[in-house]
C-alpha cells in the first residue's frame, strides 16, 4: 500500500501540495521514508500514541519532516525518536 501511494502522489507531481495521510502505527514510517525522508527514524510509532501529525514539506528543495502532538497526550515516551 506504500508504494501505491507515493507511487500516486509522485506521478500527479502532488508532492509539493496538501495531502492528508492517515495510516497506522506501522505505515506512516514507511510512507515518510518512501516519500524520500531519508533520515527517519526506521521504528514503528509505538501502538499506544493516537496524537501524533506528521508534516512533510519542502524546504530549500529538501523534503524535511516535522511531528506535531494533538489534543491529549495518549503516550508518554521519553525515548521516542522524533523531538519537535
Amino acid at each position: 500500500i506504500c508504494d501505491d501511494l507515493v507511487k500516486k502522489i509522485t506521478e500527479k507531481n502532488d508532492l509539493g501540495n496538501a495531502i492528508l495521510i492517515i495510516g497506522h502505527s506501522n505505515t506512516l514510517p514507511k510512507i515518510i521514508r518512501r516519500l524520500g525522508i531519508v533520515d527517519y527514524p526506521q521504528a514503528d510509532i509505538p501502538d499506544n500514541e493516537h496524537d501524533n501529525i506528521f508534516l512533510v514539506r519542502i524546504k530549500k528543495n529538501k523534503l524535511i519532516v516535522s511531528r506535531y502532538k494533538y489534543g491529549q497526550s495518549s503516550a508518554t515516551d521519553p525515548a521516542s525518536p522524533m523531538k519537535n
